[in-house]
């Protein structure tokens, strides 16, 4: 018989944006955990890809020393523009180096065929801008529009010119799956584990507020805890690695003690 995993018997509320919340699942139901999915933001395209598609140009044409990208959701928007001029990545990219801000980036990269030339140790923005060597020259930021200001901030202190361009929309979304929130009032959820300061404010605005007293607060990163706290929340649970994974094992480590 298969002993139970370490967080059998709880429920950990998920909420990602709808079909981004797969793997996360997967790593609960294996520890013996039900996760429930619930959306809380939507990942939308810009409304025209006309400043993207500038900046691919550009990039074609070697302006660039650099392109950082923060999140999976912003190599797969700048994939999805240099696939639309029937190119390569490598075609495109040039001799301008790529940096990733953590594993999750960094392994949408190499499924494009792309090897980062940076990986900071700790995925934040943070790390990045700390672990980014000086200019001068030119850097691309392919963002969300609700990407932190602070990294375009410490590259130009670094000597860097940056130009950042939305590639993607984060929505939050206005109200929260009703049999969530009947879980939640019921006292059927056990933690909330949040992936971004945005599934943050979506939880918020689609619950009313932060979770009841009685359901534990998980942050992948301290942004993101940061965020949780100061929507009222007390965070039980941070991963120290900021990833999927390492959020799993904050949660182990909180219900162990």
């Amino acid at each position: 018989m298969t002993p139970p995993g370490p967080l059998a018997g709880l429920t950990v509320l998920v909420p990602r944006a709808r079909g981004q919340a797969g793997g996360f699942s997967r790593l609960l139901r294996e520890r013996g955990a039900e996760a429930l999915e619930v959306p809380a933001i939507e990942i939308r395209p810009v409304a025209s890809s006309a400043e993207l598609d500038r900046a691919v140009e550009e990039l074609a044409a070697g302006r660039y020393d650099w392109v950082v990208l923060t999140s999976v959701n912003g190599v797969a928007a700048l994939r999805a523009r240099v696939g639309s001029r029937g190119t390569t990545a490598g075609g495109v990219a040039g001799r301008a180096r790529v940096a990733a801000v953590g594993p999750a980036t960094e392994a949408a990269l190499r499924d494009w065929g792309v090897a980062p030339d940076l990986v900071p140790g700790v995925a934040t923005t943070a790390a990045l801008g700390l672990a980014f060597p000086s200019g001068p020259g030119e850097v691309l930021l392919a963002r969300a529009d609700r990407a932190n200001p602070g990294l375009g901030a410490a590259l130009r202190a670094k000597g860097w010119r940056t130009r950042e361009v939305v590639a993607y929309h984060t929505v939050p979304l206005g109200e929260l799956d009703p049999t969530a929130r009947r879980r939640l009032d019921g006292g059927t959820v056990d933690w909330v584990a949040f992936t971004a300061p945005s599934t943050v404010e979506g939880f918020v605005r689609g619950y009313g507020g932060p979770p009841p007293a009685g359901v534990r607060v998980a942050a992948i990163g301290p942004v993101t805890a940061d965020a949780a706290r100061a929507a009222g929340m007390r965070v039980a649970a941070a991963a120290t690695e900021h990833t999927i994974p390492g959020l799993v094992a904050a949660i182990e480590r909180a219900v162990a003690r």
